[in-house]
């Protein structure tokens, strides 16, 4: 059983650096992609985006941010 996302199994952490392109944007981890889908605020998604700070300082904003989850219409594609 996996108990952390270090070691080998860190690639599976939303935190794990990628490039994932999502709605006409380029990301560099999963979780910037699905901090940006839970606003529609241009700065929040240009924030996202540049990447310019890191992903769990990003995830700590959105907790006092208000922010709403699109859901069940939200599609990867």
């Amino acid at each position: 059983m996996i108990e952390q996302f270090t070691g080998e199994y860190r690639w599976l952490s939303n935190f794990y650096p990628c490039e994932i392109r999502f709605r006409g944007k380029r990301y560099f981890a999963v979780e910037y992609a699905y901090l940006s889908a839970k606003s529609t605020d241009k700065e929040w998604k240009k924030m996202c985006s540049e990447a310019s700070e890191k992903p769990g300082k990003i995830k700590k904003k959105a907790s006092t941010c208000n922010l709403y989850l699109i859901g069940r219409q939200l599609k990867l594609t």
